[in-house]
């Protein structure tokens, strides 16, 4: 979709808009916050670029939030490359799987011991198994067709 217009800006899981509140969120103290970081967003698993309102670090990661404060900004937008953000949200029902199983419970305990690596293979094993969702698989159906009506 080459039409600003024509791009959804989110989509959630159900594929609808939906507006939750996030709070708690873990962010290590060396990642700098903007003024609106902690306050609510809508939750949505693929952010376009120039979205209207840009997402937060903690939903986008530094780089996507970035370009979506950029696009913003008038006299800078036109040098922005268009494109979408994965959020977080897309890989919660992947951390839920992961974090609520037998090997996950049996090797967090031990992550920051010399064993952790060795622990990390079974649960890469386990990540690597999950399916993706119909959500998931949207998604990603979204930014394939965007990326094959790019130039």
């Amino acid at each position: 979709r080459t039409a600003q217009s024509d791009r959804p800006s989110q989509v959630t899981s159900m594929g609808t808009a939906q507006s939750a509140p996030v709070t708690g969120a873990f962010r290590p103290p060396s990642v700098r916050l903007d003024a609106n970081d902690d306050a609510p967003y809508e939750r949505a698993m693929l952010a376009a670029l120039d979205a209207k309102k840009p997402l937060p670090v903690r939903a986008v990661g530094g780089k996507s939030a970035s370009l979506m404060r950029l696009y913003g900004t008038p006299g800078v937008s036109s040098y922005v490359p268009g494109g979408y953000a994965i959020t977080v949200d897309f890989f919660a029902e992947w951390t839920a799987a992961v974090t609520a199983s037998r090997e996950w419970a049996a090797a967090e305990p031990k992550l920051g011991t010399p064993e952790g690596p060795r622990l990390c293979v079974g649960l890469k094993r386990l990540a690597q198994r999950l399916p993706l969702s119909a959500a998931q698989t949207a998604c990603l159906d979204i930014v394939r067709r965007a990326m094959e009506a790019w130039p």
